[in-house]
């Protein structure tokens, strides 16, 4: 099996900028590293799609997340060799099914 890759959906896409925006308020220099420190721990999932654990509100063995900082990064395995990055919400929120 190669390299899976890693592909964002516009939600996800979102809440990242979100973030970003956020936190670019009081630092612009911090937000970006903040951001590529996001992104790239989900690096591991392109050699072991199944570290992230499954989310407990989905009991789904395809839908898992990373958890970064305070942030839970959800994504879907699809197929052998694609991860969809789903949503990134605070781990202080309520997730909502909506993907």
């Amino acid at each position: 099996m190669g390299k899976i890759e890693i592909l964002w959906n516009q939600s996800a896409l979102d809440d990242l900028e979100r973030i970003v925006s956020y936190i670019a308020k009081d630092s612009p220099l911090y937000a970006e590293k903040y951001a590529l420190k996001m992104i790239e721990s989900l690096e591991i999932l392109k050699t072991h799609p199944c570290s992230g654990r499954i989310v407990p509100e989905m009991n789904n063995q395809e839908i898992r997340e990373i958890i970064f900082d305070s942030y839970r990064l959800i994504y879907c395995i699809r197929g052998s060799q694609k991860i969809e990055v789903l949503s990134i919400i605070h781990g202080n929120k309520k997730l909502i099914l909506n993907f």
